[in-house]
């Protein structure tokens, strides 16, 4: 079954239509003229940059963390994110949620 905060998301989303297309394109370009290695680690340096672009405040508590990311995926339209923390190994995990897959 769906989680019914994904619904919401989704219900409320603005979409651009054109950038549905190029950004289906791109990535479809990029498929076909890099290996999976070369494609992640580019994916990566443009996320790297894209966080740079939208630092984050000092927070103090997991769940202001969570605030934070979630007010800068936000601006972005992309989802929202949940963390939770596993104290025996020591991890804080990482929930993506509607995130923007291009399909």
């Amino acid at each position: 079954m769906t989680d019914p905060n994904v619904l919401t998301y989704f219900a409320r989303r603005g979409v651009a239509p054109q950038w549905r297309v190029f950004l289906r394109a791109m990535m479809e370009t990029l498929e076909g003229q890099l290996d999976h290695g070369a494609r992640e680690g580019l994916l990566r340096m443009v996320g790297t940059r894209m966080a740079a672009l939208m630092p984050l405040p000092a927070c103090g508590s997991l769940s202001e963390l969570e605030s934070r990311i979630n007010e800068m995926l936000a601006i972005a339209d992309w989802g929202y994110v949940q963390l939770s923390l596993d104290v025996n190994n020591r991890t804080v995990l990482l929930r993506h949620v509607a995130a923007p897959l291009v399909g």
